[in-house]
Order: C-alpha cells, then structure tokens, then sequence
C-alpha cells in the first residue's frame, strides 16, 4: 500500500535510503512543454445557416394562424367577461417580468399583455380569448417562441372594439 507521500521520496544514490524531496526543490522543476503544436486555428465561415436567422417578416414557423398586426391605439375597452389568458411566466423580478411582455407584444404582433402581481411574484398573461382554443393556438404558438411554461388559464378578459 502506497501513500501520497511516496510519490515525493527518492532513493539515495549510494546509500540506497530513501529521502524526501523538499518543496523548493519541486518549484525549481523547469516546464519544458511546448503547446504551440498543439494549437489549432479555426477558420469560420461568415455566413450564418438558415435556421439561426430570423425569419423574415411575415414568416413564422407555424402555419395557417392569423399574422395580421392590429393598431391598438383606436381600440377601446367596452366589457369585461369571463375568459382565457396564456400565462407565461411567473417572476419575482418585475424588470424581468416587463422584458419578458415587451418581448412577447413586439414578436407576436402587438398582442395585449399583463402583468398581475400576485405577492411574491408577477404573473405575465397574454391574450383575451373568450374561447379556449383560440387560447391553446395562441400559447402554442408561445411554446415555439421559446416560452415552454406557458399555459392557458381563466381569466377576467377585455372585449375590445
């Protein structure tokens, strides 16, 4: 059996004891390695694959939903009723919980977004559905954007004209 000390004993050259090396002795080793054959140089292509690239407007990955931008500036709230909204997210950070509603209304179309806070945490809703499947489509849509824990919830929504 063999300790960790063995390893810095070395055998006298005459007497044939074994006597240990001292801690200068092992800084004073010289590095003689030489790594510069072992370097690589990488030479990248400057183009950017298809699929890392933003689609182009009007394009999406999915197919056979509603891309028309709305103005939201005209519209005006006339009821409140019982409804469906896609949570999102549920952050203890509010800077974080607006970045994530400012990155949602821009990329899916100025779609409306809350922010509940429901202590300790803001909740961020998207959507006013009155039926769940338009709700389902919508946080589908949500889940290949990236958001993977959204889901459809009940809410109080606004009818907007």
């Amino acid at each position: 059996m063999t300790s960790v000390g063995s390893r810095f004993q070395q055998k006298g050259k005459e007497s044939g004891e074994t006597s240990k090396l001292k801690r200068s002795d092992t800084l004073a080793l010289k590095e003689d390695f030489d790594i510069s054959p072992y370097k690589v140089t990488l030479n990248l292509n400057d183009s950017i694959p298809a699929f890392f690239k933003k689609p182009e407007k009007g394009l999406r990955a999915w197919y056979n939903y509603d891309t028309s931008k709305t103005d939201t500036s005209s519209l005006k709230i006339i009821k409140q009723m019982p409804g469906y909204r896609v949570l999102v997210s549920t952050i203890d950070n509010l800077d974080e919980a607006n970045k994530v509603k400012s990155d949602i209304y821009f990329r899916m179309d100025r779609k409306p977004v809350y922010i509940s806070f429901d202590p300790p945490f803001y909740k961020v809703k998207a959507g006013d559905f009155i039926n769940s499947s338009d709700a389902s489509e919508f946080s589908f849509k949500l889940n290949q954007m990236g958001y993977s824990d959204s889901k459809v919830v009940r809410d109080t929504v606004n009818i907007i004209r």
